[in-house]
């Protein structure tokens, strides 16, 4: 059996099952973080999203705000439910999901 795509490896960050199974998800985000460290994900029901898996690059994104944002949609949510939509989720407000 051929190993995940990377596209498919991808989904284990909005697949609720994945993060019921830490052993699987750790396994995925490991293959991830070595194979594909910048990977751009492209869901159906999600707006694509890049997935940063390595700290220095996390460290280096976080280092240069007037070039990374993550607007428009700081959180991973589907998008039926994204900001501009009818059923637009009140927006989260964490440190997470804040520039600067």
């Amino acid at each position: 059996m051929a190993a995940p795509a990377a596209e498919n490896l991808g989904s284990i960050f909005a697949d609720p099952v994945a993060y019921a199974d830490p052993g699987r998800w750790h396994a995925a985000a490991r293959r991830i973080r070595e194979e594909w460290p910048v990977l751009r994900v492209a869901l159906p029901d999600f707006p694509g999203f890049w997935a940063i898996t390595k700290h220095a690059d996390v460290m280096e994104i976080e280092r240069h705000p007037e070039i990374f944002t993550n607007a428009p949609v700081p959180t991973l949510t589907p998008r039926a439910q994204a900001p501009g939509t009818d059923a637009a989720a009140p927006r989260v407000r964490t440190l997470i999901q804040m520039d600067g």
